[in-house]
């Protein structure tokens, strides 16, 4: 998998940042199923550097200039945002929990079309479709210790071998901002980057508001990179 140059151990960065500028019809999540389209959008993306922080899923089969889902959180950011090239960290929207009322045979949120994987940190979050693959590890946006560390690991390795042999994976929480903030960062950290490069990348390319558990950043920061790589 091609992934973009950035500062990062043992790589080289590009000489040169190039960027294309792209138009595309949004369509708002919230009328997905009806066609409904919102303005034409102007998204940027710096190749060889960071890429734009519009919040988008390009469907499979579809090109980037075409119709994308952006979805809004409440935060500058949509529901799922590319942290690098196949892997995403997002959270859940609020009509897609098991606490909201809805028909059981209704179209699922999350489909083949979107993604190959899914890591679940949020419990309260509805399954995803079927022929998607979903590990779930739900544990609190609270104490670093509350966090089950073999579940985590599991979910980390999991995600990482899913990305690296081509898989579109994607990492996701309550808002999208903690506890898929972590997974992403470990998975990351097992890539080769610093957890500094990490936290730097997510609240970049994510949301500026992303890892503000500042716990769960200081365990980052203090962590044995060796024994996440292993």
């Amino acid at each position: 998998m091609t992934t973009p140059s950035i500062r990062r151990a043992n790589v080289v960065a590009s000489d040169t940042n190039k960027t294309v500028t792209t138009k595309s019809n949004a369509i708002n999540e919230n009328d997905r199923t009806t066609g409904n389209t919102s303005p034409t959008i102007t998204r940027t993306t710096t190749i060889n550097g960071s890429v734009d922080r519009l919040s988008h899923i390009p469907r499979r089969g579809m090109t980037t200039t075409q119709t994308e889902s952006v979805i809004e959180t409440g935060f500058t950011s949509g529901l799922w945002s590319q942290i690098l090239p196949g892997f995403f960290q997002g959270g859940t929207n609020s009509r897609d929990t098991v606490a909201t009322a809805r028909n059981p045979y209704a179209a699922a949120e999350i489909t083949p079309a979107h993604f190959d994987l899914v890591v679940t940190a949020y419990a309260h979050a509805r399954p995803v479709d079927w022929h998607v693959t979903e590990l779930r590890v739900g544990f609190y946006d609270a104490d670093i210790d509350n966090i089950p560390m073999d579940q985590l690991r599991l979910a980390v390795v999991t995600a990482h071998e899913a990305w690296k042999s081509g898989k579109r994976v994607l990492s996701r929480c309550a808002a999208g901002l903690n506890r898929s903030g972590i997974i992403t960062a470990l998975v990351l950290i097992r890539e080769g980057f610093t957890a500094s490069e990490a936290i730097e990348m997510i609240r970049d390319r994510r949301s500026p508001s992303a890892l503000f558990n500042q716990e769960f950043v200081n365990w980052l920061l203090d962590l044995d990179v060796a024994e996440w790589r292993a």
